[in-house]
């Protein structure tokens, strides 16, 4: 768990906003119809901090749980169906998992795979450990959230091609037949891709199930018809264009069906994802994407520490109007001063939404990362985005506020403005 990578410390815009996306996804859509400016952030270049595409992601636990559910379910998936077995209950099956060492075993090893994905990731060297330690944790979780989703799947001959891993721009292959997992959906007419999570296709019936961590919304039944749609367009891994008639939503706590559309609702359904696919190209597709801040679009964005409209002060004041969630873990913008003792140092705060700028306040650096301490004595009279810091004394009079780093917090230098 421990990998050579150069923590993040500056927070920089990048040098050149992303063109809008060529292929359009469905989470991407509601991203951009959401706030162009986080899109354009996360999608943007940052070679300085890595050599993969947009900027490195936060670790957060639920992402990392549905990972490892999602990874373990696509592993037996595909060993079911190269044994022959048609379900998880089968002799068959119960025979092949023993031999893989047990279920736990199974997951175990999902969850080093999904952290060994991210060993490149010079975010979150903090809480990295406990993140995985939390997931280890969970083991008994992870296995029963595992086992209930293999009791809804059939499983059948895997496929000729891995169609998970499929290249833009491939021939045509002869039509699927069997159980699949991660199957990479693309519809040319759309510009339109999508991952379902599993499909199967057995004769004239044709499954398509989406598995979630979550609670139902009601966005998950549009996704799910969206794959539908996909599907029925690919004309890669579908040239009859058959239509999916079972369509799936698979819960921690079951399952619910979404009545498989028809011809005519399909295309109806096209028509609107056109229409949006187009605004939010367009939206993505200025100078500077349009960015906007509220509390839903800004709680949970990983890039907000470079977006300069998230730290406007005034900005900070619309949120403090409103009913903050009861949480001591708060953002914070603050100018450093001087220091004050090893891990502690001054500043005054340049925006918040608890505390007036110009207030006070004492910063206390995490305990398990010191790549923030060995920049500070340098950088005085710079400012500092606090992501999640932990938030005492906020109203004492004599005594300075003070903000906290733990695991889960973040501390960013700000390297320079730029202008609206």
């Amino acid at each position: 768990m421990e990998e050579q990578i150069t923590p993040i410390v500056w927070a920089e815009e990048p040098n050149t906003w992303p063109a809008a996306p060529e292929w359009m996804s469905f989470y991407r859509l509601l991203e951009t119809e959401a706030c162009p400016r986080r899109v354009a952030l996360k999608s943007a270049m940052y070679p300085h901090l890595w050599n993969r595409p947009g900027y490195p992601p936060k670790l957060r636990l639920p992402a990392l749980f549905g990972r490892v559910v999602h990874l373990a379910l696509r592993t037996l998936g595909a060993k079911f169906a190269q044994a022959g077995c048609s379900s998880a209950s089968e002799i068959g099956a119960v025979t092949l998992l023993k031999n893989l060492g047990g279920l736990s075993q199974v997951v175990n090893k999902c969850v080093d795979s999904v952290f060994a994905e991210q060993a490149e990731n010079p975010r979150g060297g903090a809480s990295r450990k406990a993140l995985f330690e939390n997931l280890k944790a969970r083991l008994p979780q992870l296995r029963e959230q595992v086992q209930i989703k293999l009791r809804y799947l059939q499983f059948g001959k895997v496929a000729p091609v891995a169609v998970s891993h499929r290249k833009q721009g491939a021939p045509p292959s002869q039509t699927l037949d069997g159980s699949h997992s991660e199957v990479e959906l693309r519809a040319p007419s759309l510009r339109w891709i999508g991952v379902a999570d599993y499909v199967a296709l057995f004769g004239n019936y044709c499954e398509i199930v989406d598995f979630k961590s979550g609670n139902p919304e009601q966005e998950h039944k549009l996704q799910i018809l969206i794959y539908a749609l996909l599907w029925a367009r690919d004309q890669n891994l579908n040239p009859d264009a058959r239509i999916a008639n079972k369509l799936t939503l698979s819960y921690e706590t079951g399952t619910i069906d979404v009545p498989a559309p028809s011809q005519t609702e399909l295309r109806e359904l096209e028509e609107k994802i056109q229409t949006r696919t187009e605004l939010a190209r367009n939206a993505l597709g200025t100078l500077l994407p349009d960015a906007r801040p509220s509390l839903d679009n800004c709680r949970f964005c990983d890039v907000r520490h470079l977006c300069s409209a998230y730290w406007k002060p005034q900005t900070q004041q619309q949120f403090a109007q409103h009913e903050l969630p009861s949480s001591d873990y708060v953002d914070l913008e603050m100018r450093i001063v001087s220091q004050q003792a090893m891990k502690s140092w001054k500043g005054i705060v340049t925006s918040s939404q608890i505390l007036q700028p110009g207030t006070h306040i004492l910063l206390r650096t995490s305990v398990f990362d010191n790549s923030l301490d060995e920049v500070l004595p340098s950088a005085m009279g710079h400012q500092v985005r606090i992501l999640d810091g932990r938030l005492s004394n906020p109203s004492a009079d004599d005594f300075p506020a003070i903000i906290t780093l733990s695991e889960r917090s973040e501390g960013f230098l700000l390297k320079s403005r730029r202008s609206e």
